[in-house]
């Protein structure tokens, strides 16, 4: 099992018949000062799994800070593909939803994806404060 897609973005879905709708992908935040709660970022994944590994799989999700420090609870879901059909590989796209993840410092923070406990992809990103009006 692997990730295909890992990205951060201002708004993304999936639709009734599988389509990942993202909108507004970002790699950095400029935010007006530190610390920071920001409203909401959805991280949208594209996972893929040959035939033979259809079973039960764990997905983890931990966001961390330019120290490798989580800011946020890391999210856990067990995922089921299903039985093998043929030779297919399955695919599977997954949208979270977070709201209110407060940041503390700037620097490279992560999105870190593992599976089955074992670091698989991440989405990383910038925090920076925004520049004021009037200076340079």
């Amino acid at each position: 099992m692997n990730v295909k897609l890992a990205v951060l973005a201002d708004y993304a879905a999936t639709t009734q018949d599988g389509k990942l709708i993202i909108c507004g992908v970002f790699e950095k935040l400029q935010l007006p000062t530190l610390p920071f709660q920001y409203p909401r970022i959805y991280v949208a994944l594209r996972v893929s799994a040959h035939p033979s590994e259809r079973k039960k799989h764990t997905l983890a999700i931990r966001i961390v800070d330019p120290d490798g420090a989580s800011i946020f609870p890391d999210l856990r879901a067990d995922l089921e593909l299903g039985p093998a059909v043929k030779n297919e590989t399955r695919t599977l796209q997954l949208v979270l939803d977070l709201a209110g993840l407060k940041f503390e410092t700037a620097g490279g923070h992560s999105v870190d994806i593992l599976l089955d406990d074992r670091y698989e992809d991440s989405a990383p990103f910038a925090v920076e404060i925004a520049p004021q009006p009037g200076t340079k």
